[in-house]
């Protein structure tokens, strides 16, 4: 379960993925005169120590058997606490990222929806926390086929951000790469460069060029230009970047490389399923050469089609190219091929 900023509010609602919460060893720790208060501690502790085997059976990948434990442990707080009290929020969020886990999105979606209703009539429609909520609904609305939702979710936790933390912030760049990505994925490249543009700009500017979540982006923008067949964009993009060829741009494009060429570019085999299917796309492929102009390694760069991935991945392991050359001696170059089908 992922961890979130401490910065947001709603970071108090996985007080669950510790061991007792404050409030718990409070109520068990003093004196308790009264049936009713010992039966809530006695309870409290229970859901507490549910709360702990579910996070173990989580990042163990043990969902199944993490399920029933947070629901048992939802319903334990809900018996004692009001709605809206911080450990039955914690609670409903470690069933919906269980339900996530399971792939349930329906399930899921419910309790974040009421995770959002109850966190924005606590502190507001606009607090950051909200975008966190979003960002997951946006997810599972996108995975249940509900796109008009979610680019609502999105473009609403977007907002919320830029109105929070301003255009100068990681925040704000992780909202622009998750709508960049949405639009790319929904076949809307002209809405995806800018935003993917602007998120590279600002975690190149915030976190600097080697940092993960910088090549990232960056990556996720090369797909783009490859996807669209307009590799010229990235010539202007490095620009911006203040980078040159050579600097971890993709050396080969559509086949050729540097000062070699292709010898042999095999066509991939359209599946008799992705036939069936009559499926469409373009797979991105990474690869890397060695002296000879052999290919060692091909992997998706893109998250391409499955169905499709593996005749692509096949053909760009049988490709051959002459030797790169730099100072007359041959080095080994990496790349991208790209694969378009079009079913007829």
């Amino acid at each position: 379960m992922r961890k979130l900023s401490p910065h947001i509010n709603i970071t108090r609602w996985l007080v669950c993925f510790v061991a007792l919460t404050t409030l718990t060893q409070t109520i068990l720790a003093r004196p308790l005169a009264q049936t009713s208060e010992k039966q809530t501690a006695a309870t409290l502790a229970e859901a507490t120590q549910l709360s702990a085997q579910v996070v173990t059976l989580f990042n163990s990948g043990d969902y199944d058997k993490a399920l029933p434990l947070a629901k048992r442990a939802l319903q334990l707080r809900e018996s004692v606490l009001a709605p809206d009290h911080d450990l039955v929020l914690a609670a409903l969020l470690n069933l919906a990222e269980t339900y996530t886990a399971l792939k349930k999105y329906g399930e899921a979606e419910k309790l974040l929806e009421r995770l959002l209703k109850t966190h924005q009539s606590k502190v507001g429609p606009d607090d950051a926390g909200a975008a966190i909520l979003l960002d997951k609904l946006a997810f599972l609305a996108f995975s249940q086929g509900d796109f008009r939702k979610s680019e609502a979710d999105y473009t609403r936790a977007l907002a919320i951000r830029e109105q929070t933390f301003g255009k100068e912030d990681l925040d704000y760049a992780k909202s622009l790469y998750s709508l960049a990505e949405f639009y790319r994925l929904t076949g809307k490249p002209e809405k995806a460069q800018p935003l993917y543009e602007e998120a590279v700009i600002l975690r190149g500017k915030l976190l600097g060029r080697s940092h993960p979540e910088y090549l990232k982006a960056r990556e996720r923008y090369f797909c783009l230009a490859y996807q669209t067949h307009q590799p010229e964009q990235l010539k202007d993009f490095m620009a911006k970047l203040g980078e040159k060829r050579g600097d971890g741009a993709m050396d080969i494009i559509e086949g050729n490389v540097l000062n070699g060429r292709a010898l042999s570019l095999p066509k991939p085999y359209y599946t008799l399923e992705a036939h069936r299917l009559r499926l469409q796309g373009t797979v991105v492929v990474r690869i890397s050469i060695d002296e000879t102009g052999r290919v060692v390694d091909a992997n998706d760069m893109c998250g391409g089609n499955p169905l499709l991935l593996k005749s692509a991945l096949e053909s760009a392991r049988a490709a051959r190219f002459t030797p790169a050359l730099r100072a007359g001696q041959p080095v080994k170059v990496s790349g991208v091929l790209t694969y378009t089908f079009v079913w007829r």
